[in-house]
């Protein structure tokens, strides 16, 4: 109905990981009127397997988003990701294999980050591009939001949530001085040397 009201030719589906249900994506692929629109979806890296990937590129998938967050263990468990860096090589190596472009996210300003953790990061973002299909590097800045532990986390050091309104940029400078190990200086740094890496397309917020 889009494609014949709208002229649409690309769709972005929101829900959390279009790849953790291996047995809807089957029905789904079956389901599927002949339609020439291309598709962006989230998956998790820990999930994308060639089975995963051979269905998504027959339902016209072109490009996966996949939360990279960071190229540090440690960090990705003070995230509570659930994946590792060599996860999300093998899932990009995965996608590529079958024509998928690939959205990776990262996210600086991880609970305990450290320099080292931060350059494991851009190290990670470089190994991804030599891959070939990284079609979007993302990355932004840790943010606090309500409802998430690290809300609560942040509650405990500031009274500028008390207000119904703040100042997401001071939140995110509360953030890093008092649950990471770098400054807002060395983060940016890292962001901009990120933003020079040999991707086609780039999302860096590098306000603070």
């Amino acid at each position: 109905y889009l494609e014949k009201t709208y002229k649409i030719d690309y769709a972005f589906d929101q829900a959390d990981s279009f790849s953790q249900n291996k047995m809807w994506l089957k029905e789904l692929i079956k389901l599927k009127p002949k339609t020439n629109i291309k598709f962006r979806v989230w998956v998790n890296s820990n999930q994308v397997d060639n089975e995963i990937a051979k269905i998504l590129s027959n339902l016209g998938v072109h490009d996966a988003f996949i939360g990279v967050e960071s190229g540090d263990p440690k960090s990705l468990q003070a995230f509570q990701k659930g994946t590792t860096p060599q996860q999300n090589i093998e899932a990009t190596k995965i996608l590529n294999k079958f024509g998928i472009k690939v959205y990776a996210q990262f996210v600086l300003g991880a609970p305990g980050e450290t320099e080292e953790s931060l350059n494991n990061s851009l190290e990670h973002a470089k190994e991804l591009i030599k891959i070939g299909n990284i079609e979007t590097l993302a990355c932004t800045i840790m943010l606090p939001l309500p409802g998430s532990k690290s809300w609560e986390m942040l509650k405990q050091k500031t009274n500028i949530l008390e207000s119904d309104l703040f100042d997401y940029r001071e939140l995110q400078k509360v953030w890093i001085n008092e649950f990471t190990n770098v400054n807002t200086t060395t983060i940016k740094k890292v962001m901009k040397e990120m933003e020079k890496l040999p991707s086609p397309l780039h999302y860096i917020r590098k306000e603070l």
